[in-house]
């Protein structure tokens, strides 16, 4: 039989020990038989160290949260490092009241990942976000 989906960790779920011990939790999870990860921050590391521990675990980086304020601080450098580290998918996980469908912010809010979604699409990246369902 053959299996045609992955099995990934969650790192949000892991957030503090990954925080703490982002080397020894991809270890753990590899052994475990996890194939890839969802990254929920990187803790400080670069690009280097980060796709360094990908590749001594054996792990993908499936897709990974990033604060729309990560986003509109240095939208280019979120999906330069993506890039570099291999992650194909970049998840918005949280949008705050101001800037929910339907609220005062949520123009500007679609402005800008109409804007983020064009450049990930000009370098072959996705985004995605988790927070709500976009009825355009």
């Amino acid at each position: 039989m053959t299996r045609n989906m992955l099995i990934g960790y969650q790192l949000y779920s892991a957030r503090e020990l990954a925080e703490a011990d982002l080397k020894g939790v991809l270890h753990h999870l590899a052994s475990m038989g996890y194939e890839g990860v969802e990254f929920a921050g990187f803790y400080g590391h670069s690009t280097q160290e980060i796709g360094e521990l990908l590749e001594a675990t054996g792990l993908s980086a499936f897709s990974s949260h990033v604060p729309l304020k990560a986003i509109q601080e240095d939208m280019t450098g979120v999906i330069q490092f993506h890039k570099a580290i291999g992650c194909p998918f970049i998840a918005i996980p949280y949008l705050d009241e101001a800037t929910r469908p339907g609220a005062p912010g949520f123009s500007s809010v679609l402005r800008l990942l109409y804007r983020f979604g064009y450049q990930c699409k000009e370098t072959a990246s996705s985004f995605f976000t988790t927070t709500m369902t976009l009825n355009l």
